[in-house]
């Protein structure tokens, strides 16, 4: 039986998020949307400077700012979130078999079966895991400690409806 464990640690909670956000489609809108917004605004700056408008220069230029460091300030507003849960740093450790999904700590214990999830992904270094309520799970390979990467990936081709590798 595959066994993860691995630290509940702000490492961990931004590898989470990254990798749910490389699968989304919803990144290439996201991209194009900031894309637009940036050349529209970087040009409005650009006109307000050549009018010697600078309050509107300062209204735009405070806009293309934020449009660039929002990114930023949403990960650095979800860690500062996170370290006041009482999860903070725990370990956690992750056991996958046929009969379902087994996670505890020192805090809880957790045992779901495969029914609860919809679907899974193999991303270059993990796992991510989706249930049906839209939460997802993420198993890094570097904190596989019993069995393999291939091993996992044929108990979820088994047991979960769309896997995509």
């Amino acid at each position: 039986m595959p066994r993860y464990c691995y630290q509940f640690s702000e490492t961990y909670i931004l590898q989470v998020i990254k990798r749910y956000r490389q699968q989304t489609f919803k990144r290439f809108l996201r991209l194009s949307v900031k894309t637009f917004c940036f050349v529209g605004l970087t040009l409005l700056t650009a006109v307000g400077l050549f009018a010697q408008s600078f309050i509107l220069t300062g209204v735009f230029g405070g806009c293309l700012l934020l449009l660039l460091t929002g990114p930023r300030l949403d990960y650095w507003l979800m860690l500062r979130k996170f370290r006041k849960s009482s999860f903070y740093n725990s370990t956690v450790i992750s056991t996958l078999s046929p009969q379902g999904y087994q996670c505890e700590s020192e805090l809880f214990k957790l045992e779901l079966s495969w029914r609860t999830f919809s679907k899974a992904y193999r991303m270059q270094d993990g796992f991510l895991i989706f249930d049906t309520q839209k939460q997802y799970y993420w198993f890094p390979d570097s904190a596989l400690e019993e069995g393999s990467i291939a091993e996992v990936e044929q108990l979820l081709k088994q047991v979960l409806p769309h896997y995509r590798s």
